[in-house]
Parts: C-alpha cells; structure tokens; sequence
C-alpha cells in the first residue's frame, strides 16, 4: 500500500509468516523493505502477522514487538518500523 504525503511518500508492506520471528528475521523483512524504498519512498511500515504455533515459548505482545531500523541512504536516511501483529494459527 502507498500513502501519498506530497513531500513524502509511504510504503506499507504486510506479510504473514507460520513461522516464529525472531529480531534476526525482522531485520531480514527489513532489509527487503528498505529496497523498496529506493523507488523514492523515505519511510516504509513493515506489519507482519504471525501464524506461528502459539502453545509453546514466550508470547510477545504488539507492544514489544515494535522495531526501527534506520538505512544510511544518500541523500536522506530511510526509516523503516516493523510490527508483529499475533494472530491465530
């Protein structure tokens, strides 16, 4: 999805995933967002929702979930903020 702000643009990327993320997997998505930004866009929003199996391990919540990852980019960085929604598997 894209927002047209005039001055800036916004890119919105949604996954799913079956699989447990980890901050290793996230920066990975976010990586893979920020080459999307090099079409012109200066921030992207990456929302993941997560199908994993939830009966075992630690739940994190949206809150805790949040990352920034910041791209040196000339001639402006690029801002990329991910969030994994839980879902149901």
């Amino acid at each position: 999805m894209i927002i047209d702000l005039g001055v800036d643009r916004i890119a919105i990327e949604c996954k799913r995933d079956h699989d447990p993320w980890t901050d290793g997997t996230m920066r990975g998505w976010a990586q893979q967002a920020n080459a999307y930004l090099s079409t012109g866009f200066r921030i992207g929003l990456l929302v993941l929702l997560d199908l994993a199996d939830k009966t075992h391990g630690t739940q994190v919540g949206l809150a805790g979930s949040i990352r920034a990852f910041t791209f040196n980019r000339t001639p402006t960085d690029h801002l990329v903020l991910c969030a994994v929604v839980p879902g149901r598997a």
